[in-house]
């Protein structure tokens, strides 16, 4: 499961400006068994980029001191100073980074700049042959920010910090099911839970997992998001009920249309703070919970149209086992890795609330609040 969490790379002068990518292993991974490369955007690797890398472009995480990751002790987080450029590499910046498993001779991950260059195809190092995904553009992130993925591949824009993404559901919210509402810290695998797209579901894995005080005082941006009684829509959500800031919430608008070609897209919480009733919650403590089906669903909590687990884009193909990763094979993960509805980010997000919120829309309209009765 090994990944890379973290590139900072908004700033001058690569390096000498702070700029670093971050790695993170599972538990009984070798780092002897990973190297980072940094590659020119013609394919070549790049030498001066800085850090370990310098000379030869590459570093075995051998070679380089791990930390436990706060949160996950099992887990352990490798910083590496490398400077990244969001186009044309110079002396000073590569233009793309690529973490291979050398054992097994497969590339994890391959990011490269996302500004007036094609994908690039490594040449020689240990990616040679693999072609990377344009992602990093510098104007994106905004000003602290950097690119940081979670442990299912999801891509978050987050204050520099050294660690992951939580994506989850609170233990409280009520969940429903044919049974009635339950809360989602009692579910448990093979238990149905209704969808709006494909009626009852079975849940094919849970991941638990507690924040303590501590822990959220270490990452305030962790502790969760409340959504007020009616902050979404006349009687939506029916109680408060709070997620995790990632967690995507289903946004019904006409509006949705005109910008995505849709009238339903996903929004991440913490996108919706400025609305009236949706705030950032400072929580002693709390108890998130992943629900994953077979497919990316649209499921209800509290009354309000939520997102099921997404294995994002750039998740791993064979997802390891253990307290934080369901055991599934290719064809299952590939479905659960398809967005049910479009992702609303970035520019078109912010332009898409700003309308619904000038306009004095509600943000889950009725057509998806009429499916809440079906």
């Amino acid at each position: 499961m090994a990944f890379i969490s973290e590139i900072n790379f908004v700033g001058p002068n690569g390096v000498a400006g702070g700029e670093y990518v971050e790695i993170v292993l599972g538990p009984g991974e070798d780092p002897a068994d990973f190297t980072l490369s940094a590659y020119a955007d013609d394919g070549t690797l790049h030498t001066t980029s800085g850090g370990p890398t310098n000379g030869t472009g590459e570093v075995t995480l051998s070679s380089l001191s791990g930390t436990p990751d706060p949160q996950n002790p099992g887990y352990t987080v490798y910083v590496i100073p490398l400077g990244v450029r969001a186009g044309v590499s110079d002396i000073n910046e590569a233009s793309g980074v690529a973490l291979t498993n050398t054992a097994t001779s497969t590339v994890i991950d391959f990011y490269s700049a996302d500004r007036g260059i094609a994908p690039i195809t490594a040449t020689e190092g240990a990616a040679a042959g693999a072609t990377s995904i344009n992602t990093l553009d510098n104007t994106v992130p905004g000003a602290g920010n950097s690119y940081q993925w979670n442990i299912y591949g999801t891509l978050t824009y987050d204050p520099i910090s050294y660690g992951d993404s939580v994506l989850c559901l609170t233990g409280g919210c009520h969940v429903r099911t044919p049974k009635g509402s339950r809360r989602a810290m009692d579910l448990q695998v093979g238990d149905l839970v209704w969808t709006l797209d494909h009626g009852h579901q079975p849940i094919i894995w849970v991941g638990k997992r507690e924040l303590s005080a501590a822990e959220l005082a270490r990452n305030p941006r962790h502790g969760p998001i409340r959504l007020g009684p009616s902050s979404l829509a006349e009687g939506v959500p029916r109680r408060s009920t709070m997620l995790s800031p990632q967690h995507r919430i289903l946004i019904a608008s006409p509006i949705a249309q005109r910008i995505y070609g849709s009238t339903e897209v996903l929004v991440a919480a913490k996108k919706l703070v400025s609305f009236d009733g949706i705030e950032q919650f400072e929580a002693n403590a709390v108890h998130y919970v992943h629900i994953l089906f077979e497919r990316h669903e649209i499921i209800e909590a509290d009354g309000a149209l939520v997102e099921s687990l997404l294995l994002g884009d750039e998740a791993k193909g064979t997802l390891a086992s253990g307290d934080f990763f369901p055991a599934l094979g290719d064809p299952l993960s590939n479905k659960a890795r398809t967005p049910c509805r479009p992702i609303a980010e970035r520019k078109k997000a912010k332009r898409l609330l700003e309308r619904i919120r000038k306009s004095g829309k509600q943000l889950q309209e009725e057509r998806s609040r009429s499916a809440l009765r079906a």
